[in-house]
């Protein structure tokens, strides 16, 4: 877990099977954004679903909002790391229309299993900007795709 994800808890995990849990309660609150939106996400239900107490759920996560930019923290630091393989792979030689095809493409693999991505995505878009996590997180994936474009 990074640091930056870390600052969305309340508590560090000191212990791995506390980093494990908490791994989890992301994990089934990425199922549940994905199912519901966010929007309609509540706390009681991921913890329902993790199959531990609400109080378990607040020891590490004040809130919704924080289960929601811990997950963006893990969909940029993922995404990161393909923007790096993606830099090395940029030839002047390349056709914009190959080069464009070909970012978007491995975009899309490397996002298929970030489940939780399409509902923080579409809570930035709806009036009132209902999740600053989605605003970031789509904020992070333009930033990237246009840096690409603009090196080649």
């Amino acid at each position: 877990m990074s640091d930056e994800a870390a600052s969305h808890l309340r508590n560090r995990p000191r212990q791995a099977r506390s980093a494990a849990r908490v791994e989890h309660l992301l994990d089934v609150a990425e199922e549940i954004f994905e199912e519901v939106g966010y929007d309609a996400a509540t706390t009681n239900l991921v913890a329902s679903r993790a199959g531990v107490p609400v109080g378990t759920l607040y020891r590490w996560f004040p809130d919704k909002a924080a289960l929601a930019e811990a997950l963006t923290d893990r969909y940029l630091e993922r995404l990161m790391n393909l923007y790096g393989e993606l830099l090395t792979d940029i030839s002047p030689a390349d056709r914009i229309g190959d080069f464009v095809r070909r970012v978007m493409t491995r975009l899309a693999a490397a996002t298929q299993n970030q489940r939780a991505m399409p509902a923080l995505l579409v809570s930035a878009m709806v009036p009132g900007g209902r999740s600053r996590a989605g605003v970031r997180l789509r904020a992070g994936l333009e930033g990237h795709v246009r840096t690409l474009l603009e090196v080649r």
